[in-house]
């Protein structure tokens, strides 16, 4: 029954924040809606005579975690004292520090420079070159993000988007001053300062835009790809492989681990592995997805070192709750949040369900692999992405499966590349002509099937409340589909961790378990 409690007490915060959100409400109709609530599960109970002290215990945990969900967004929604708000509308000149990378694109650069203890979205011209932890003076007018409507006429709440980084006013067309370099964390300012170099290494031996797409697969930078070439990915459904999802972030983890075996004892290695999860975290940037996949990596190190049972949906609500007790906001307002956690709960529970119609599937490349989990994340995910987005692509399923196998090779082959630029330079030449290669493959396959007709087409606005519909009919038919004894495979549910290895992401593959006597078994374990 703990498990009820775990799940009905995640649910209800979840739910809290959500709510809360959405709608406005005051804490004494919390503390009525809780007392309500509670009144008919006990006439329900008393109704079925049956009085089952465990269940009354769920749902009052799952009322209390629905009020301290709605109270934490309440408390973020509150409305702070703002230095910077009676100069919204007028010219102003402020010094600040830039607190993250400048995002750079062809025609404009962002830089996010916190003043005092706001920050503030500035947006100038991307020629000057300028880095974390520069101290500058910009100049022009503050103003307050305002909600506008996209291309495909959906409603993109701006404002609060921006809230979830912490943003609260935007500076358009500013002149921005460098006054002095070297500020912010040292940590992270040397690990941006490496990613840059490594970075410039790879352009250097793998030509544009393989070397954009070399950058977007090892370290998630997009911006270099150029408006064809990510309208390309978007439209065939692979857009996923260039903003750091967990599938790239699992390989680096399998990649760290290897290296660190060769040398260190198991626990040496989960302490490094630790802190080379962390480290390239911070380097690439603190997006949801890429926490979301880090926190659960270290997770399963650290079951790994006490020897603790590790289960892969508790272990997402876990990281899930902790993300949104810092930041509330990423539940409602950003997409990346959404669609990661989404996508990682359609591998948990809806890869072992897909892969028994796909028998037919070749496991050659471990195409069938790439197809279950292509079908399973494709399944939970299309909904919110034809609310949010407005397009669908019909060829998602087929060029994923035609992509996938060649990621983990041209990962590999950018980094090497990367890597022996710094201290084999000759060798470095051979490896960025092979990693052109597997680069060249994935933007043919892209561009290919995008200039097909009918690749992608455009849906219509749609209501909220049939998203929600949509996802209410997609649980019940899992909940029926997981009633069935023989839906799910035995070793998908909660195992201790000392009796299988956990496959970080869609690399559900067999592997092989040490169990307590010494017996070895192949077990399919679904992680993302």
């Amino acid at each position: 029954m703990n498990h009820i409690l775990f799940y009905s007490c995640g649910i209800g915060f979840v739910l809290g924040i959500f709510c809360r959100s959405l709608l406005v409400y005051s804490l004494l109709e919390i503390l009525w809606g809780g007392v309500i609530t509670f009144g008919l599960v006990l006439l329900w109970q008393r109704k079925n005579e049956v009085f089952s002290l465990p269940h009354i215990r769920a749902v009052l945990f799952f009322a209390l975690f629905f009020l301290l969900g709605s109270l934490r967004m309440d408390f973020a929604l509150l409305d702070s004292p703002s230095m910077l708000r009676t100069l919204v509308g007028e010219k102003v000149t402020l010094e600040g520090v830039v607190v993250s990378p400048p995002d750079v694109r062809e025609s404009t650069q962002q830089l996010t420079v916190a003043v005092e203890e706001e920050k503030v979205l500035v947006s100038t011209e991307p020629y000057t070159k300028y880095g974390y932890g520069d101290t500058v003076e910009v100049s022009g007018t503050l103003a307050v993000p305002e909600v506008f409507e996209t291309e495909s006429l959906r409603v993109f709440d701006y404002p609060k988007y921006l809230m979830s980084r912490g943003i609260s006013y935007t500076l358009a067309f500013a002149e921005v001053t460098v006054q002095s370099s070297g500020g912010g964390n040292p940590v992270v300012r040397h690990l941006l300062t490496f990613k840059e170099s490594f970075v410039a290494r790879i352009q250097e031996h793998i030509p544009h835009p393989e070397s954009a797409l070399a950058n977007g697969l090892l370290l998630g930078i997009k911006q270099g790809l150029g408006d064809t070439l990510e309208e390309a990915f978007r439209t065939t459904g692979i857009m996923h492989i260039v903003v750091l999802s967990g599938y790239n972030m699992m390989l680096v983890v399998q990649c760290i681990s290897l290296v660190l075996a060769l040398f260190f004892s198991q626990r040496v290695q989960i302490a490094f592995g630790v802190m080379g999860i962390i480290a390239f975290t911070l380097m690439v940037g603190l997006g949801a997805s890429v926490v979301r996949a880090s926190a659960m990596a270290i997770l399963v190190l650290l079951a790994q070192a006490t020897g603790r049972t590790y289960t892969v949906l508790r272990a997402l609500m876990l990281v899930g709750v902790a993300m949104l007790i810092a930041n509330p906001y990423l539940l409602v307002y950003d997409v990346g949040f959404q669609l990661s956690f989404l996508a990682t709960f359609g591998l948990i529970m809806g890869a072992p369900l897909v892969e028994r119609f796909a028998h037919r599937v070749p496991t050659f490349l471990k195409l069938r692999e790439f197809f279950v989990a292509t079908v399973a994340v494709q399944i939970f995910v299309t909904p919110l992405l034809l609310y949010q987005i407005g397009e669908f692509s019909s060829v998602a399923v087929l060029v994923n499966m035609l992509v996938l196998p060649m990621v983990a090779p041209a990962m590999l082959l950018t980094f090497l590349t990367g890597v022996s630029a710094f201290v084999f330079p000759h060798v470095s030449v051979l490896l960025g002509y092979v990693a052109y290669l597997s680069l060249s493959y994935i933007i043919a396959v892209a561009l290919f099937f995008s200039s097909l007709p009918l690749s992608a087409f455009v849906v219509p606005v749609f209501p909220f409340w049939l998203l929600v519909a949509m996802y209410a009919v997609l649980a019940y038919l899992l909940w029926r589909s997981l009633r069935t004894k023989d839906s799910v495979h035995p070793q998908a549910r909660e195992t201790p961790f000392s009796q299988w290895t956990i496959v970080e992401e869609n690399e559900f593959v067999e592997q092989v378990s040490k169990k307590k006597k010494e017996v070895s078994n192949e077990i399919p374990i679904f992680f993302r």
